[in-house]
């Protein structure tokens, strides 16, 4: 809650997804006339800032039915994917997906095949931790019999984005957003 924090989410194109904004935050002006301010940075009325956060949960649950079903595969075996808490939901927001797990109050979980089969993402982005971008193998995917009947797989929409634009919060996730939306349609 900082008016960096502000002006860095406008940078992203994000603006739209602010429900409120610290007291000093003064740039950019158009976008902050109308927003509560939540209280200067080291004294923030957390009871405010709880109540906004049902706000943006709303926002998000009222996105266009048709905005993809994202799953981010931060790990294959188990496969572990984000929720609500991390900034990869966020991210996916941004570039105009529905993030599988953007309801689960959780940073991150393993899923089953069960649950990825129920989930039905329609893309899916393989961003595995500490493993070199060019390691990363779609076909580990493709080839699971058990979600041939996941849209994503069966449409054959996996796709690989580079660790480093989804799961560092610093300034490449601009990358990772537009990475992201390179993927729509």
């Amino acid at each position: 809650m900082t008016c960096s924090n502000t002006e860095i989410l406008f940078a992203l194109g994000c603006a739209e997804f602010l429900v409120g904004v610290d007291d000093q935050s003064d740039w950019p002006e158009e976008v902050l006339q109308g927003l509560p301010r939540v209280g200067p940075d080291l004294d923030i009325d957390l009871d405010l800032v709880e109540s906004l956060a049902a706000v943006r949960a709303q926002r998000e649950a009222a996105l266009p039915p048709s905005a993809p079903r994202l799953l981010i595969q931060w790990w294959p075996k188990p496969v572990i994917a984000p929720g609500r808490r991390s900034w990869t939901h966020d991210v996916a927001v941004a570039a105009g997906f529905r993030n599988v797990l953007g309801l689960e109050d959780v940073i991150s979980r393993p899923l089953t095949d069960q649950e990825v089969v129920e989930l039905a993402p329609e893309v899916i982005v393989l961003s595995w931790c500490g493993v070199d971008p060019a390691k990363y193998r779609p076909e580990v995917v493709l080839s699971r019999p058990e979600w041939a009947k996941v849209p994503a797989v069966r449409d054959r929409r996996v796709h690989c984005v580079p660790e480093a634009f989804l799961g560092r919060p610093g300034p490449r996730l601009v990358e990772g957003v537009e990475a992201l939306r390179a993927l729509i349609g």
